[in-house]
């Protein structure tokens, strides 16, 4: 074998080791590349899965405060009709028969007394009772002035006459 023969055989193995090498190199790129590619798509299903946990989490939110107005608006309502419902006092006008009395004013001059129906002020209505003074038998009557007045209260004295 001569000198050009064996530079030549060199060259050849040279060559074939470069381009297993290179393959090789090649190889191990093409995983590192997939390895990173699945490490990518794994990170992106968690960002969408930590998107969508705090998309719930927002609606969720945004619905305590829509419940926390209206219970704030159910709560100034309530105060409202307390503040409105204290101005009455339960008044036994007779002997087991009880009125709605309003409530006058320390500071306002003292007149007759207004008396509302309790049946209707529990049904959440304020009917004013009507007096009716005493019949030929001598019984005196509140009347309530709803259109049925089924709440009549037969009384024995002049409520205002005192």
């Amino acid at each position: 074998m001569n000198i050009t023969e064996a530079l030549t055989a060199i060259k050849a193995t040279y060559d074939l080791l470069s381009v297993s090498v290179a393959a090789r190199d090649d190889a191990k790129i093409k995983i590192a590349m997939s390895d990173l590619l699945s490490r990518l798509v794994d990170a992106s299903n968690t960002a969408l899965t930590q998107i969508q946990a705090t998309h719930t989490l927002e609606m969720e939110v945004q619905q305590l405060r829509v419940q926390a107005i209206q219970a704030q608006a159910r709560h100034a309502e309530l105060e409202a009709q307390l503040k409105q419902r204290s101005q009455y006092k339960l008044t036994e006008v007779a002997p087991g028969k009880w009125v709605r009395e309003l409530m006058e004013p320390a500071d306002a001059p003292k007149g007759t007394p207004k008396y509302f129906c309790a049946t209707c002020y529990g049904e959440g209505r304020e009917i004013p009772l009507e007096f009716v003074k005493a019949d030929q038998y001598g019984n005196s009557q509140l009347l309530c002035a709803a259109a049925s007045h089924a709440h009549t209260l037969q009384v024995s004295q002049d409520l205002f006459s005192q």
